[in-house]
């Protein structure tokens, strides 16, 4: 019986025109939202979006959406939570030029929940209060605050220099009442919680102050959050190399950072059990605006903020939704008297086969034009949605450009799909993968793209899910197709939470074919101009280092992402750090979630932080010393010894 598609037919959106909408909204609608959270949307449902207005026009009032921290009149990016009905105005508003989808995907088994309830704070934590703190505010968006940690305190030990935390996910306190949701905590209800939790020798029982504040992040020994927060903010570097006679395993950090103000932004769960790129700017540009907020009441002049997780998708040439509105998120800042430094991660995908760059090759005969070739690997036992992009130059998908798509096995190929439509397979109630071939300008503005959503290959009862194996793509038109360049989505989980994805990967099916492609890989949060761009270097004294060691010593880490964009406006990343020693000292140690706990974390996450305490060291008003890009085997970090990451 011959492979045959299925027709995306709009089940909530009917009287949408889709250009003003991104395809995985389109996915999601035509599919009865099976794979988000919001499965299907009631009525009476909120769904976040991301929405940027057409450039100077009114700003519309629509019913039914709450838009999140009204932007300042000159700034055309924000986020909103619609109802169902209000989407569609939304999507045929002339004032609007693009609408995100910011619903988070559905993981297939629930997360582990605890046997026994918490004891919570007693009563209603008081609100944060005004009032000004140090000049210099440090921030982090990531996951895991360990606000009572030794080493995040003020001098005498018994308060913390997290003066907020906003745990986007939820809590005992009452969210920021811009945003709404959330639970918000200011120094005042922190500081009480360690209070109540300190004994009558001075000894603050951290774990019952993260139990009472309803933070599982940090209940566990080691955190990302706790990781980054040590290494930007902590009083202290734990010295991760071979011990040496003029080395001590540790040194204590002076100056401003070392004392200065910390406001934490926790991401919601739902983003960290199943990574979707839309549903994370959603949150992280939220986060940014919270930070910014942060930094003008409290009058601090300079805010330096570190992100460490990363996206493989997106249009990689600056022109996303994100990039575009931290751009103009910056500039705001500036306006309010705070100058925002944005230090984002190159990502770890330069050795995962997640991108390729591909040219088309003209057909055999008897067939007429040109065709591209894409193969990847599907993983058994993946529990996670695995998405793939597909972008071309603006004006390089011709008209007659069909995509055909052969799964595993031996049942043949899907008949091609044209462009413009919109298919699923086998069905659109139960896709095991599901295309959208349409023109958007609402992933980038510079290209066109083609998105397909493939299922888990082991779902839960009665959710379908997709062939394992390899699949096969391939591209055809009368016209060479050049420039096109194809990426899949990170697919596995991020740390501390439950294992479910293996990550899928192009293949090659010939000895010729570049397996890697390591050119390219920036994370999809580093393209925009405005962020400084943290990658991870291998020592000069790469020791144990062997004939095929997979590093140059000096050079960028062989995992690293690394550039250039794909419109080549950014070579790469702004500067890289030293956190690879040897092949038995990889990463840096960093503290974990309770005083006297340390681990080593490999990756980019650490050059972030790092790299925005090099930032936050200089001195106000003092060029920073940031060399250009430069290729990946001469990449340094930036100082003046490739031994010392962090300042004195």
């Amino acid at each position: 019986m011959p492979l045959s598609w299925a027709t995306l037919a709009p089940s909530l959106l009917s009287d949408v025109a889709w250009g003003k909408a991104d395809p995985y909204l389109r996915l999601a609608d035509g599919t009865g939202y099976v794979d988000h959270l919001a499965a299907p949307p009631q009525d009476g449902a909120w769904l976040p979006v991301s929405v940027q207005w057409v450039d100077k026009a009114n700003k519309a009032v629509i019913d039914d959406m709450v838009v999140l921290d009204a932007p300042a009149p000159a700034d055309a990016w924000f986020t909103a939570r619609v109802k169902p009905a209000a989407l569609s105005v939304l999507l045929t508003h002339p004032a609007v030029q693009r609408v995100q989808w910011a619903e988070g995907l559905l993981a297939q088994r629930p997360r582990t929940q605890y046997a026994t309830p918490w004891p919570l704070a007693a009563g209603k934590p008081p609100p944060p209060r005004p009032g000004r703190g140090t000049p210099v505010l440090l921030g982090v968006i990531d996951a895991g605050c360990p606000f009572a940690h030794a080493d995040l305190r003020r001098a005498g030990g018994a308060t913390t220099r997290v003066v907020r935390l906003w745990d986007q996910q939820g809590g005992p306190a009452d969210p920021p009442p811009q945003w709404g949701y959330g639970s918000e905590w200011g120094e005042d209800a922190l500081n009480a919680l360690m209070a109540a939790a300190t004994d009558a020798h001075g000894r603050v029982n951290e774990h019952l102050c993260y139990m009472r504040a309803g933070a599982d992040q940090v209940l566990g020994r080691t955190s990302h959050g706790a990781h980054a927060l040590g290494l930007l903010a902590g009083p202290r570097l734990v010295d991760g190399r071979p011990a040496r006679r003029d080395k001590p395993p540790s040194r204590l950090l002076t100056g401003e950072v070392a004392s200065a103000d910390i406001a934490f932004v926790q991401l919601p769960r739902k983003l960290l059990d199943s990574a979707f790129p839309p549903a994370v700017e959603h949150h992280v540009l939220n986060g940014l605006r919270y930070l910014v907020d942060v930094a003008a009441q409290r009058q601090a002049a300079r805010l330096f903020v570190s992100f460490a997780f990363e996206s493989w998708l997106g249009p990689h040439d600056g022109s996303s939704w994100f990039g575009q509105a931290v751009d103009a998120l910056v500039t705001e800042a500036s306006t309010r008297g705070v100058a925002l430094s944005l230090t984002v991660i190159a990502g770890n995908a330069g050795d995962d086969g997640v991108h390729r760059t591909v040219a088309s090759v003209p057909a055999v005969a008897p067939d007429t034009g040109h065709v591209a070739t894409v193969h990847w690997h599907q993983p058994p036992v993946d529990e996670t949605v695995t998405l793939l992009e597909l972008w071309l130059p603006d004006g390089a998908a011709p008209a007659d450009l069909t995509l055909s798509i052969t799964p595993p096995g031996d049942a043949g190929s899907l008949p091609p799909v044209a462009w413009g439509d919109a298919k699923a397979w086998p069905s659109a109630t139960a896709p095991a993968i599901a295309v959208v071939m349409d023109r958007s300008r609402t992933l980038g503005v510079n290209a066109d793209v083609m998105v397909l959503r493939v299922s888990p290959t082991q779902t839960v009862a009665p959710r379908r899910g997709a062939p394992h194996g390899e699949w096969r793509l391939e591209l055809r038109s009368a016209q060479p197709l050049q420039g096109l360049h194809a990426y899949i989505g990170r697919c596995t989980e991020s740390m501390n939470s439950p294992p479910r994805g293996r990550q899928a990967a192009f293949t090659r099916r010939t000895a010729g074919e570049r397996l890697l492609d390591r050119q390219g890989t920036l994370s999809g949060f580093a393209n925009h101009p405005a962020a400084r761009v943290a990658t991870a270097c291998v020592s000069d004294d790469w020791i144990y280092r062997g004939d095929q060691a997979p590093a140059q010593p000096g050079g960028a880490a062989p995992y690293a992402g690394f550039g250039p964009s794909r419109d080549g406006v950014r070579p790469g990343p702004s500067f890289g750090v030293v956190v690879e020693h040897g092949l038995y000292h990889q990463g840096m140690v960093g503290i974990g979630n309770r005083s006297g706990t340390v681990f080593r974390m490999v990756g980019t996450s650490v050059a972030a932080p790092l790299g925005a305490r090099h930032a936050a060291s200089q001195p106000e008003g003092s060029p920073e010393p940031r060399p250009p890009p430069v290729p990946p085997e001469r990449l340094r970090e930036v100082g003046s010894s490739v031994q010392d990451p962090l300042p004195p």
